[in-house]
């Protein structure tokens, strides 16, 4: 992607890593999602995602609408990289009324894993996320 001008006629460009993301999950898509759970137990659905460029190209924004378990739900999540600390970002908003904030890095080359420790339904909680 070519870099844009500011307002100000100053010359930016997308990091790297969220060129990664770009190039990989902008447009729309239908999913298969398994859940796995700490039990070891596993919830399985199908939902479709409209991911779009914000902010310029410095973000991106996916808008998700999932059935799990039975339970259609709905997400809007707002992504970008932080380049003083080499680290993505993700805000999450659920249909539930749940809000999440992720951070991660890339693995390797191919693989981006995203983090998130918080309370979740008031107990302590714990979610990954990865992409390839």
């Amino acid at each position: 992607m070519p870099p844009v001008r500011s307002l100000l006629g100053r010359r930016h460009g997308p990091a790297e890593g969220l060129n990664w993301l770009k190039d990989r999950f902008v447009g729309e898509w239908h999913q298969d999602i398994t859940i796995r759970m700490p039990d070891g137990n596993a919830m399985t659905g199908r939902g479709a995602a409209t991911v779009l460029e914000v902010s310029r190209g410095y973000g991106i924004e996916s808008v998700l609408a999932y059935t799990v378990g039975g339970m259609p739900y709905e997400e809007t999540d707002l992504w970008s990289y932080d380049r003083s600390r080499g680290m993505m970002h993700m805000f999450r908003v659920r249909s539930d009324g749940s809000v999440h904030d992720h951070t991660g890095r890339w693995k390797d080359a191919g693989t981006q894993e995203m983090h998130r420790r918080g309370v979740q339904e008031g107990r302590e909680a714990e979610e990954t996320n990865t992409a390839t």
